[in-house]
């Protein structure tokens, strides 16, 4: 039997307590950097109704997209394959 952490899914990592530090340490001192440089921070939702992210995605990626459906309204949601369509999506509305 493989390894529990070997049991993870394509393109998912486990980040244990030191490198998770690490991990943190770098991605706070990337924010510094932006926030310097007047940049702030967008947080969208991982996940969204699919025909809105495939709006602005690639055939190719909506192929892959992970979707479920939403119990309450039937309509599918998907989690998103990339943050740029969210993000102009933002740009252009406000």
């Amino acid at each position: 039997m493989r390894p529990r952490h070997q049991q993870l899914p394509k393109g998912a990592r486990l980040y244990l307590p030191d490198e998770a530090e690490r991990k943190r340490h770098v991605e706070a001192a990337l924010l510094g950097v932006f926030r310097r440089w007047g940049y702030r921070e967008i947080v969208t939702p991982t996940f969204e109704y699919a025909d809105v992210l495939a709006a602005g995605t690639d055939v190719d990626v909506q192929g892959n997209m992970f979707t479920l459906v939403d119990r309450e309204s039937g309509r599918m949601l998907a989690l998103r394959p990339d943050i740029t369509p969210q993000i102009a999506r933002v740009v252009a509305t406000r």
